[in-house]
């Protein structure tokens, strides 16, 4: 294993301080959000979201950005709210959410590896969970160091498709379905999959 870096029994990789530095200022959202990209990557999730069986009713996106996917849903008639660390309004689409209130999904779109902790994704009040982030695939130590999604101090947490389902099964979900749907959009890495997506139900 990578120095700085430690392994969960579950397969989870995790920086081992669990210390974010990153400032996630209005100039990182700017520079990771633009609208075009975004939208097109809205549009993509809501479409799979919906292909995968999850009805309309109340959402959670954690880590909104600008927005760009509660502006879709809302759209599409889901009943919207938010959760980001900078608190952008959203008062013309979406309402600001809370981890406390029950909804009929929520979503995690490049967010949850940015969390010291994500063990509160077991206390999560909801239906489905849909969660992409990175595919962590460490063939090697050097792949590994060389990984454009090894972010030190910015992405705290990764996941293989098996480690993400042995943690959420363990938290208390049912995995029902594993995909790399995004890439069509983010392009694979080095001919490997690029980004994770898997649809979660909560069962306990």
């Amino acid at each position: 294993m990578l120095e700085g870096y430690s392994r969960l029994a579950n397969g989870v990789i995790f920086q081992s301080d669990l210390k974010c530095t990153m400032k996630y200022d209005e100039n990182y959202i700017e520079r990771s959000y633009k609208d075009d990209a975004m939208f097109n990557i809205a549009y993509l999730r809501l479409g799979f979201l919906l292909g995968s069986g999850v009805k309309k009713g109340s959402i959670l996106d954690v880590g909104y950005g600008f927005g760009h996917f509660l502006k879709l849903c809302k759209k599409f008639g889901f009943d919207t709210y938010g959760i980001e660390v900078n608190q952008h309004n959203i008062s013309d689409f979406a309402k600001v959410g809370s981890f406390n209130e029950y909804y009929d999904t929520i979503t995690f779109f490049d967010s949850l590896e940015h969390f010291e902790s994500i063990n509160f994704v077991e206390n999560l009040k909801c239906k489905n969970l849909i969660i992409s982030l990175p595919w962590c695939h460490y063939f090697s130590d050097d792949w590994f160091k060389n990984w454009k999604h090894r972010k030190y101090g910015e992405h705290l947490w990764h996941f293989s498709d098996k480690a993400l389902v042995n943690f959420l099964e363990d938290k208390g979900y049912k995995v029902n379905s594993i995909s790399n749907v995004e890439d069509c959009l983010r392009t694979p890495v080095d001919e490997n999959f690029n980004i994770l997506t898997v649809v979660a139900e909560k069962v306990i």
